[in-house]
């Protein structure tokens, strides 16, 4: 496999010379914030089908777009800058890292990608700044039809929990690892915002299908991605 061959070259010249990490360049974090950079003010960024400028146009992105974020794939589109990134996730030297950058740049990575609209796409990394700060909207923003929409999430701290809108009313349901059941009533007062519930000793929810903040009583807040 052609992942096999770059892993073996890059230890044949010696570049994994440092502890492996990870690197927003080669492989942005699922969940990482990604601004567009380098777009006309007049113009928008197409997201595509694949990571391809002539595959089919998913979505049209705005210079300004909010809320973009990674599914945590990436893709070099030649050999040369897939073994660079090969070399940068195993800790390579900065000339490996200034390789992939140069591939970066002259849009030979592509990634991955999730619109605020929830679509799924390819865009060219030339146009992309990985690392963007995310603002985490409100939780009102998730679509509540009839049915009861059920949402997963991965959080930082190892905790997994189910998140279901209750149909017909203003509440949430919060499905913890350990099995406990706990119920959120939107906060009074004002837009709602926020899933808070005293009664549970201050937990709370706010976020949207794909990225949320936590906290479980008596627990410190945590940031959670939506898992398959």
């Amino acid at each position: 496999m052609l992942t096999a061959r770059l892993l073996t070259a890059a230890l044949a010249l010696g570049l994994a010379t440092l502890p492996a990490r990870a690197d927003d360049v080669c492989d942005p974090v699922k969940g990482r914030g990604m601004a567009i950079t380098g777009v006309a003010a007049n113009d928008t960024l197409n997201m595509r089908k694949s990571p391809s400028a002539s595959a089919e146009i998913v979505e049209r992105l705005k210079p300004g777009a909010k809320g973009l974020t990674s599914t945590g794939r990436s893709r070099q589109t030649n050999d040369a800058c897939a073994l660079a990134c090969v070399a940068v996730g195993l800790g390579a030297d900065k000339a490996a890292l200034a390789v992939a950058k140069d591939c970066k740049a002259k849009g030979r990575i592509w990634y991955e990608v999730r619109s605020a609209a929830g679509r799924t796409g390819w865009v060219s990394g030339r146009f992309i700044l990985p690392g963007a700060a995310v603002a985490v909207p409100p939780i009102g923003t998730l679509p509540a039809p009839a049915e009861e929409p059920l949402y997963r999430y991965t959080c930082q701290n190892g905790e997994r929990i189910n998140v279901t809108l209750r149909a017909g009313t203003q509440d949430a349901e919060v499905v913890t690892k350990d099995g406990r059941f706990l119920y959120l009533g939107k906060k009074a007062g004002g837009p709602a915002i926020n899933y808070a519930s005293p009664a549970f000793g201050g937990m709370a929810l706010r976020g949207t299908a794909a990225r949320v903040v936590w906290q479980a009583p008596g627990k410190s807040e945590t940031t959670c991605v939506e898992r398959p």
